[in-house]
């Protein structure tokens, strides 16, 4: 994950303008949403969150853990939804300025987490990714 967010800070600096970042989301807050949960978020996503609780680049936001500012601007709770047909909760992960919503999918039985991307008022998915990092060293 250290290489996904040294090319985050690259890109902060060469696009100031373009990239925002915020303050990391801290381990009271991580256990908290996790108590929450009842399940651990995956490591890769603990990693990006303690780096910032959330980032915008380009047309692309990464809403982070209970970051108000960016939930806000974007009128969304993120907390659990269990699409039709997906046997397992999501979280909203990130969302496009075209409207996709991509989430990670939580199990409390299982360490595996995949990225999915919702269509169509949520009732369609679609994997896109095994993880966090896979997806996003695909932009």
């Amino acid at each position: 994950m250290q290489d996904i967010i040294n090319r985050i800070k690259e890109l902060a600096v060469l696009y100031p303008d373009d990239v925002a970042l915020h303050p990391p989301a801290g381990e009271l807050r991580i256990e908290f949403i996790e108590s929450k949960l009842q399940t651990k978020l995956p490591a890769e996503l603990i990693e990006l969150y303690n780096f910032s609780n959330g980032f915008a680049f380009l047309n692309y936001v990464v809403v982070g853990l209970m970051n108000k500012r960016l939930l806000n601007i974007l009128s969304i709770n993120p907390m659990t939804l269990k699409p039709n047909g997906l046997h397992k909760e999501v979280i909203i992960f990130m969302i496009t300025e075209l409207g996709e919503s991509f989430a990670y999918t939580i199990d409390a039985n299982s360490d595996t987490f995949q990225v999915i991307k919702m269509e169509e008022s949520d009732s369609i998915f679609k994997v896109v990714a095994p993880g966090i990092r896979s997806f996003l060293k695909s932009f």
